[in-house]
């Protein structure tokens, strides 16, 4: 029945598009194009929550979910050694809040969307529960509230739980305050109304009176290019009823400009709470250390910790006045902990993990979880032994067993915040990275042990890595930068990495204004000749040693809205205002095409002398005129043609923005059909198909065979994660997708390029094959590898010739591929798949075993290696070879060449790089 439903589908598809020049996507033609995840992983991502059940005994030692931003809920049953994905099934993976219901471990809630209030918090669609300890889950409602903070559920009674709910980022809603169950999610009622501004961050639940409830709301203001961090409504609020009634809390707690709240209570003593505050009003006692503060930014008294005794009745500042607990971006932070055990011992999320051991009278403890990366986003302390702690950073997870002192990083979720790729020509090629939080890094595709693991990779640069650009005709060289700037060169042959930061010729002019997303471009024209972008375009013909600005500046560039910049005061500028994506012609040098963050969208065809706005026409087609230019991207098949995405996620706008020109912007044509509603962030053409497009948004990835008229799903084992970047190796053939959550994939997409409607029009198809380089990867049969299951690896990609083909209907029997060389003779013999659609076969070269096989299914193994012998004695020879597709009594054949063997080298020794002349 399956085949049959498959058949009738493929030949709907053909019915409807017999007469057109490009297949119509379809997902039978596409579900065997499954992706490797290749790393580096071991830097972990962005945690938001951590969720352990109370009871049973077992399940409360050994059980625990963590989330990420981005990046989905992990759970480990035990103790963290290996962890499972249990929400990869779901449409939306960016997570804000866990909990396990106390009375039953097999309850587990979570709100999607974060509530960090960053630049690159992503909307969630609601809140969901399982009833099976995440094996399933069901979408309970509050789609809109777009960002849930908290779930807190009622200790006795699963069935009432409460939601603090932050709602839309970047503009007002009513989806925001606190909601409350009684009947397990069937029904909702907004039980605090906060109004279309304010929204709830923290959430907490005395344990031995769940009907008393604190919450704090969050008055704040984002703005594309400002963060106004703080408002008259951020606050406290009580109930004693479960939620029918709140009261606002004063009592000594700061007023006016108040920006994020953290809360915790004392298991011991729920009278006793403590509140981290971030107040905005204005410092009258300088800083310890006298820090120096930016000019036009008003300094802020900052974070400060509170402490009431009588559940909320008066509340007393604990930190001294001229020391301020969240330094660094508390909108992005400011979440507390008291260890259950120990009303004084408490601790404060910031870049570490800020620790009192006095209640927040002085801030100088022990460090905590030391050697784990910064940036913490929550802690769990283990009510039962506030020994067992589990922290949460933006380098993902740690466990400690004894109050911190010593951790372990669990370095064993898959997940990576992926901005931008590039890849390399060497064989086999290397994939770069730049990472949220994480650096710039180079992984290779395959190793000689015929594994990727995360110790293969190599960090190439620092910071927030944003692009990582290689030189494509010599990958010596390797362009990267960081957030907002610092952009490098880097000689990878001798490890040595040159700034090349752009600045004004004259020192008395202002720097350019970079984004937190930099674009780098090396012109597909000139290797030696490069691009970035400020708010003008600047152009080295030099590798990066001296910039020339050649544009003037191509932004809106409101006076009122470039900001100075803070995290810890006002008025909270955001660089915005300046170029996001730049891409010159392959076919025409000077030919140069640029986007801004703030939707201009520019061409100067005199590599700069004269620049023609484009945006209006962009703007007649559909496109928003302020959404950020995500890709502007000349075409290398056709003159004038170039592509457009924009984004408009900071404005909360999630339509599919996505353009086609064909006459160099002078208008544009909408090619976004079939897109679901989710902001686009990169838009790829096929080197070799002109029709053949592949596009990320934050819903995944899709692949058009027409140009752009139809989209199709393309996400296969990629679970629903944002993708932020695709480029295409074009010597393998390989899609690399750069998803924000789940690091880079990787498929080979050799017959799509070939696939067209005169193809699936056949009764029978067989692809012509690429060349083939035999590899033979290390044989020492060594333990030279981390033992255990907590290791990640990634397999290599097929050793051996890939065989494509295809069929329009089942076959009677399966097809048979038979492989004979130069002078006739047989040297494989394989068998295929017979259903309708694509399948593969892969021949991997070697010689045929003893007793049967010639390399294929049913060989017995390889010829053991003789005295005097190697293992590439068991290789077919190179040359060419002929195969042959066998299906009923239709035959189809395709030359194959195996051109190369090769191996890896053990070589390890540097180079000299300058020597004594010792004469």
């Amino acid at each position: 029945m399956k085949k049959f439903r498959a058949a009738l589908a493929l030949i709907a598809v053909l019915a409807l598009f017999a007469t057109a020049q490009a297949p119509a996507p379809d997902q039978h033609l596409l579900q065997l194009f499954n992706y490797r995840n290749i790393g580096p992983f071991w830097m972990g991502a962005r945690a938001s929550d951590i969720a352990v059940p109370a009871a049973p005994e077992a399940a409360h030692l050994y059980t625990f979910y963590v989330s990420f931003w981005t990046g989905g809920i992990w759970k480990t049953t035990n103790s963290g050694t290996t962890f499972q994905p249990v929400f990869d099934a779901q449409n939306n993976l960016n997570i804000g809040a866990l909990a396990v219901a106390p009375s039953n471990d097999n309850i587990v809630w979570a709100g999607t969307g974060d509530a960090f209030t960053s630049r690159s918090s992503l909307a969630g669609n609601g809140v969901y529960k399982s009833t099976d300890a995440g094996k399933t889950w069901a979408n309970m409602g509050l789609a809109d509230t777009q960002h849930i903070a908290r779930i807190r559920v009622n200790p006795t009674n699963p069935d009432v739980v409460y939601v603090a709910a932050m709602g839309h980022l970047f503009s007002d809603n009513e989806a925001r305050g606190v909601y409350r169950t009684r009947d397990g999610g069937r029904t909702w009622r907004k039980v605090l109304d906060t109004g279309s501004h304010i929204g709830v961050i923290d959430l907490v639940m005395d344990p031995a009176h769940p009907a008393v409830l604190y919450a704090a709301t969050y008055d704040k203001t984002r703005l594309p290019w400002q963060l106004i961090p703080d408002g008259p409504g951020s606050g406290i609020y009580k109930t004693t009823d479960g939620g029918d009634r709140w009261t606002k809390l004063g009592g000594g707690l700061p007023t006016s400009h108040i920006g994020r709240i953290g809360l915790d209570i004392y298991r011991g003593n729920p009278q006793i709470l403590y509140a981290i505050v971030e107040n905005d009003n204005p410092r009258t006692t300088p800083l310890a250390g006298s820090r120096r503060t930016r000019p036009g930014i008003q300094p802020v008294m900052g974070g400060e910790v509170y402490r009431t005794a009588d559940g909320g009745s008066t509340w007393k500042k604990m930190n001294a006045d001229d020391f301020d607990v969240t330094p660094k971006g508390p909108y992005y932070f400011n979440q507390i902990r008291v260890d259950p055990a120990n009303d004084q011992n408490i601790f404060v999320t910031q870049d570490g993990l800020r620790h009192s051991l006095n209640g927040g009278r002085t801030w100088d403890a022990p460090a905590v979880f030391p050697g784990m990366f910064g940036d913490v986003r929550t802690l769990w302390i283990d009510p039962a032994n506030s020994n067992r702690m589990i922290q949460g950073s933006d380098g993902g997870f740690a466990l400690s067993f004894d109050g911190g002192r010593a951790s372990d990083a669990l370095e064993n979720i898959p997940v990576g915040e992926v901005y931008s790729l590039s890849v390399d020509n060497v064989d086999p090629y290397n994939i770069y990275e730049g990472l949220q939080d994480h650096e710039n890094w180079r992984c290779p595709t395959a190793t000689g042990h015929g594994r990727v693991t995360p110790q293969d990779c190599l960090a190439v640069g620092d910071g927030d890595g944003i692009a990582t650009v290689v030189d494509p005709t010599d990958s010596r060289w390797l362009y990267t930068d960081r957030e907002y700037g610092g952009h490098s060169r880097m000689d990878q042959k001798l490890g040595i990495r040159t700034p090349i930061q752009p600045r004004p010729s004259d020192p008395s002019q202002a720097p350019y204004r970079f984004l937190w997303e930099p674009p780098i471009v090396i012109s597909p024209n000139d290797p030696h000749t490069i691009y970035t972008g400020g708010q003008m375009l600047l152009k080295s013909t030099d590798q990066g040693d001296h910039w020339t600005a050649i544009s003037p500046d191509l932004s809106t560039h409101p006076s009122d809205k470039i900001l100075p910049e803070s995290e810890g005061g006002l008025p909270g500028g955001i660089p915005w205002f300046a170029i996001s994506s730049i891409s010159e012609s392959p076919l025409t040098t000077g030919e140069i095409w640029t986007g801004t963050s703030d939707g201009k969208v520019w061409i100067t065809r005199d590599a700069g002398a004269h620049w023609t706005d484009l945006t209006a026409s962009a703007a007649a087609a559909g496109g928003r005129a302020d959404a950020y230019v995500s890709r502007v991207r000349a075409s290398a098949h056709v003159p004038g043609r170039a592509y457009l995405t924009k984004s408009g996620y900071r404005f909360d706008d999630f339509a599919a923005y996505v353009y086609r020109t064909d006459d160099h912007g002078a208008t544009w044509k909408p090619i976004s059909a079939g897109l679901p509603a989710a902001p686009v962030n990169v838009i790829t053409e096929d080197p070799v198909n002109p029709n053949l497009l592949f596009l990320g948004s934050d819903d995944g990835v899709y692949i058009s065979f027409d140009l752009g008229a139809h989209w199709a799903r393309m996400n296969n084992n990629i679970p629903r994660v944002g993708v932020h970047d695709i480029v295409i190796q074009p010597r393998q053939k390989d899609l690399v997708v750069g998803s924000y959550g789940r690091g880079a994939w990787i498929t080979n997409i050799a017959p799509l390029e070939q696939l067209t409607a005169a193809v699936l029009a056949d009764d029978v198809h067989l692809f012509s094959i690429a060349d083939t380089v035999q590899r033979v990867t290390w044989q020492f049969g060594a333990n030279d590898y981390l033992f255990g299951q907590q290791n990640l690896r990634t397999p290599n990609p097929p050793d051996g010739i890939v065989i494509w083909y295809y069929i329009k209907q089942n076959a009677a029997a399966p097809p048979a591929i038979t492989v004979t060389d130069s002078s006739g003779q047989p040297v494989a013999k394989l068998t295929g798949s017979g259903d309708a659609g694509l399948h593969f076969v892969v021949w991997n070269t070697r010689r045929p075993g003893p007793g049967g096989g010639r390399g294929g299914r049913g060989a017995r193994g390889p010829t053991p290696v003789q005295p005097g012998e190697t293992v590439v004695n068991q290789l077919e020879p190179l040359g060419t070879y002929t195969v042959t597709l066998g299906v009923g009594a239709v035959q189809k054949t395709a030359s194959a060449r195996i051109t190369a063997t090769q191996s890896w080298s053990l070589e390890t020794s540097p180079e000299v790089i300058r020597q004594m002349d010792r004469k």
